[in-house]
């Protein structure tokens, strides 16, 4: 059932999202949009990861007898849940989502630009919901690990370059923005589709034509970063894979 609800809502959330962000322009004012549609989207898929919280809450005492048993090893359960429980939410959900909001939102009419649209989109959510997966491991307390989770994503979300620019961070702090998935999806997303386009402003009779990379850059970003934060996104997967696993072995075992 809540697998059927994530593919609704992230169709039903495509079709408004993409009527909402229509025809985006290539100006200043479509700049602010594309901003928005992107902050949008990752809000949406952090968010929602917070269902992995679940995961394992119901089946955590379950779990601890039977591996006391015996009955199986960790390390199978474990990847039994990430790869049916976890990939079909975070992997398909953005796919459908993308592949509907990018032509109705009119953004770069590419395939390159379009297949890294979605590989920002599903790294991030994968990145996400490894994240909460391991607090929810970690931390037996159902509300506890709600609260934490939201802190969290709240977190990330302040570094992620749209809520706050990254030059303007006092000094001492500005490492705190490496700790942001955020951070790397936001940049991701909106170096693929603005680094290469020319806006226009028309003021006082004038046309005023700005390259999208200079007002990347006024804006903190990184325009030469496009495969570091996918790399980074990766290593967020991977470093919180190993970390679940690690926390499953370490922390749910029977007390006696």
């Amino acid at each position: 059932m809540l697998m059927l609800t994530h593919y609704a809502i992230a169709i039903v959330l495509a079709v408004l999202v993409g009527f909402l962000f229509y025809g985006l322009t290539d100006d200043l004012k479509g700049f602010q949009n594309r901003l928005g549609f992107f902050f949008f989207l990752l809000a949406l898929f952090g968010f929602s990861t917070l269902t992995s919280l679940t995961t394992f809450a119901p089946e955590r005492l379950l779990f601890v007898r039977e591996r006391a048993k015996g009955y199986y090893n960790p390390l199978a359960y474990y990847l039994s849940k990430v790869v049916f429980d976890i990939v079909p939410l975070r992997l398909i959900p953005p796919i459908i989502m993308g592949c509907i909001v990018y032509p109705m939102t009119g953004l770069v009419p590419s395939a390159a630009e379009f297949f890294k649209f979605l590989l920002f989109l599903v790294l991030f959510n994968l990145a996400a919901a490894m994240v909460i997966l391991f607090i929810g491991i970690c931390i037996r307390n159902q509300g506890v690990a709600n609260l934490l989770g939201v802190l969290v994503m709240l977190f990330s979300l302040l570094f992620g370059g749209f809520l706050l620019n990254s030059e303007t961070v006092p000094k001492g702090f500005g490492w705190l923005k490496e700790l942001s998935i955020f951070h790397y999806g936001f940049e991701g997303l909106i170096v693929n589709e603005v680094r290469y386009l020319t806006l226009t402003d028309h003021k006082y009779g004038l046309d005023i034509e700005v390259p999208g990379a200079t007002i990347l850059s006024t804006f903190g970003f990184d325009v030469l970063a496009l495969w570091q934060d996918a790399i980074n996104l990766s290593n967020f997967c991977g470093a919180f894979l190993v970390l679940g696993y690690a926390a499953l072995h370490l922390f749910l075992i029977e007390k006696r």
